[in-house]
């Protein structure tokens, strides 16, 4: 049961290496779903608004992995 686990946990590792990137990514889906099917936005809006966040949570990972 135990190896079970360990299993898991690295199959894991290999998909979300960092938590906090993989949530911001997630929050940044949710919004701008939430934006799309809301109406607030055209859909070209919310498609520049989806890469510019997504790139912009990349780059802001990137630099705090490199900082330390």
């Amino acid at each position: 049961m135990k190896l079970i686990g360990i299993i898991a946990k690295d199959l894991f590792g290999l998909f979300v290496d960092d938590g906090s990137l993989a949530i911001a990514v997630l929050v940044c889906v949710g919004l701008v779903a939430a934006l799309l099917k809301s109406g607030v936005a055209s859909s070209a809006l919310c498609g520049l608004l989806f890469i510019v966040g997504l790139a912009a949570l990349l780059i802001e990972n990137v630099w705090r992995t490199a900082r330390k």
